[in-house]
């Protein structure tokens, strides 16, 4: 027994000493060879490092906070110190609503940004596969992974030709806004990305600016201009502002070409102004330029021109002053003000003629008229001018006295004259104005500065009824005088006697026809006329001489002798 346990023991240490050797060989055999360098974090830690050696030290990050201990929102970061650290006030993230903020703590949206920002496009890209362009706006690709690399208002170059990306529908199929032209494969197409994109939270476009500066609004996926706005588009390019309703292919077109400015209505399928036409060489008032409504050739400053059948009441112009006033005294409303003025007058041809106003001969209806007033008055197209004068416009009637009138017409100094505006040569007879308001007070406010053409109208048929009526009054006393119908001699007696006994009636005496007053009352006294120059005979209180006393160039002027 004892034998047996001695061997026992002996089997015992024979067998450790043989397990010992054994781990010891397996060990050798497969340690590696400790790294040669220190480790840099991220690198993966080699795990047979040799225990103390200086290449299998790790430097942990320092920390200035505790991570256990940071502040609610804050987004740590590894800071210049190389420690790691936070800033809420300039990074905050809300847990709660899911939202970052840079430069608030208090984000409304999903990134809030307190402070300006700047967004830097990429450049051009190589897209994963090959293309080969057919003549379709549908776009395959083998080997592309379109739904990864490309979103929609992305461009793409497939052999030489650029278009947009407006709809992807796989990785090897998408949808482009122009067809591509049936060109060779290409197997490095380009991307140039968007380089910013705004949708709805229906995955719609709202906004995005393209690769190349152009900004599309409202759905614009490819803007092929500056700003291009979808649906009644409006878009500033190359000196071109143009609005387009693109379902009728017209719209308004501003340009600026060859330093010719111009502004119209414009046909974009034909590609010519259609309407309203500006036409300016400068924004200097003195240069050239003109405004055509309904012409693409204005012939004036402004030209405004309809044409077609028309089966409603339509106007070439239209103007409409309602502006009020009711504080400020002394200004006044125009609703059409036109001037003409500037030397133009000819040198040895032809005369020339400055037209304020000029009215071409109205045709081609069933009553013409170059002018019609909403009142009735009206100038027709041969040249004539109508008065409105119907009772229904008028008001404050007055009786007139007929005799009054008359004594008013004699008492009128009529003239021949001309206006200093004319030639001397057109010559017009008529009273003026301040003479005929001092007598018939009529014209109003103006009146002493203008006559209207129914005034001397109306007041030369009241004298002719006053004139008709002495006549008559005469006749009827010749019948009474029985003075045979057409006797000349009879009538003369007749009205040498009714004078004579006129003049009897009224002075002292009469003698060699010439009648002798002992007192005159009179409101007017005339002596003479303009064509018959005459004075006043007085007789000197002394010698009994006669004087005659007259006006010369302002001045009394006194003759000896009677006037004559």
């Amino acid at each position: 027994m004892i034998y047996f346990l001695t061997q026992l023991k002996k089997h015992l240490h024979l067998t450790a000493i043989i397990f010992i050797a054994i781990v010891l060989v397996t060990f050798s055999i497969t340690q590696a060879s400790p790294p040669t360098s220190p480790y840099t974090p991220p690198a993966e830690l080699n795990p047979n490092c040799t225990p103390g050696s200086a290449n299998c030290t790790v430097t942990p990050i320092a920390t200035g906070v505790s991570v256990g201990s940071g502040t609610t929102g804050s987004v740590l970061f590894v800071d210049s110190s190389g420690n790691l650290n936070q800033d809420n006030a300039n990074l905050f993230w809300d847990d709660t609503n899911n939202r970052l903020g840079i430069g608030t703590t208090s984000p409304l949206l999903k990134l809030d940004v307190a402070g300006s920002g700047r967004l830097k496009g990429t450049a051009t890209s190589v897209l994963t596969g090959s293309i080969d362009p057919a003549a379709s706006t549908t776009v395959t690709g083998v080997g592309t992974l379109f739904t990864t690399e490309l979103i929609v208002g992305d461009r793409i170059t497939v052999t030489g030709q650029t278009r947009t990306v407006t709809a992807i529908a796989s990785n090897t199929s998408l949808t482009v806004n122009t067809a591509f032209s049936n060109n060779a494969n290409d197997t490095s197409p380009d991307k140039l990305s968007a380089e910013f994109v705004v949708k709805d939270s229906s995955d719609n476009l709202d906004l995005i600016v393209s690769d190349n500066g152009r900004i599309g609004i409202g759905g614009t996926i490819a803007p092929d201009a500056e700003i291009d706005i979808n649906g009644g588009r409006i878009w500033i390019r190359d000196g071109v502002l143009g609005a387009l309703d693109a379902s009728a292919g017209s719209g308004l077109k501003l340009s600026a070409v060859s330093g010719q400015g111009r502004i119209g209505a414009y046909d974009y399928v034909n590609d010519v102004y259609t309407d309203l036409i500006l036409n300016a060489t400068s924004i200097n008032p003195a240069s050239d330029g003109n405004i055509g409504i309904g012409t693409t050739s204005p012939l004036g400053r402004f030209h405004s021109y309809i044409s077609g059948a028309r089966t409603a009441t339509n106007y070439s112009g239209y103007l409409e002053n309602v502006s009020t006033n009711t504080t400020t005294d002394g200004i006044n409303k125009y609703g059409l003000y036109i001037t003409s003025t500037g030397d133009f007058t000819g040198s040895t041809g032809a005369s020339t003629n400055n037209y304020g106003i000029y009215i071409a001969t109205t045709s081609g209806g069933d009553n013409n008229y170059d002018i019609y007033a909403q009142s009735g008055a009206y100038l027709d197209a041969a040249g004539n001018w109508t008065n409105a004068s119907g009772k229904g416009l008028k008001e404050n009637f007055i009786t007139l006295d007929p005799n009054d009138i008359l004594n008013k017409i004699n008492l009128l100094s009529i003239y021949e004259w001309n206006y200093k505006t004319q030639d001397s040569s057109k010559r017009h007879i008529g009273p003026m104005a301040e003479d005929f308001f001092n007598q018939f007070h009529l014209g109003g406010q103006d009146g002493d500065k203008s006559i209207s053409t129914i005034d001397p109208a109306g007041v030369a048929i009241v004298g002719i009824q006053a004139l008709s009526k002495r006549v008559g009054d005469l006749e009827l006393r010749v019948s009474g005088a029985g003075v045979p119908s057409g006797s000349s001699d009879g009538l003369d007696n007749l009205i040498t006697q009714s004078i004579t006994n006129f003049f009897s009636s009224v002075s002292d005496k009469i003698v060699n026809g010439i009648s002798y007053f002992k007192d005159i009352f009179t409101d007017n006294l005339t002596i003479g006329s303009l064509e018959k120059r005459a004075g006043i005979t007085l007789y000197d209180e002394l010698s009994g001489e006669p004087f005659c006393v007259s006006f010369s160039g302002g001045e009394v002027r006194v003759l000896i002798g009677k006037c004559s």
